[in-house]
């Protein structure tokens, strides 16, 4: 799993998602299994230094299997979307990216 860490982190540099650099303050992270068991997704924790109080987010619908079922009817279409690296979209103001470093 650290192997996939590393290189999940690394694709995430490249991405120009995160840059390198020193940092006042970290925020922990940890990999988990997706379903399939091949590959991992990187889950991070802004509520350890409050990050989550300072930065603002939209809000979107996750509905559940019922809401789901409710609205499907004969010439309706469904998608599967991934959502993985919408997290790395949201811009951080230059003075917080400094308090939100990750440890590598």
């Amino acid at each position: 799993m650290a192997s996939q860490m590393e290189a999940k982190l690394k694709d995430m540099a490249e991405k120009g998602y995160i840059e390198y650099g020193s940092a006042t303050s970290l925020m922990s992270y940890f990999a988990v299994d997706k379903a399939n068991g091949l590959d991992i997704r990187m889950v991070y924790n802004g509520t350890m230094y409050g990050l989550n109080d300072i930065i603002w987010a939209p809000w979107f619908l996750l509905p559940n299997a019922e809401d789901l079922v409710e609205s499907v009817e004969p010439g309706t279409y469904m998608g599967d979307n991934d959502a993985g690296e919408m997290f790395l979209n949201y811009i951080l103001h230059e003075d917080l990216k400094e308090l939100t470093g990750i440890d590598v």
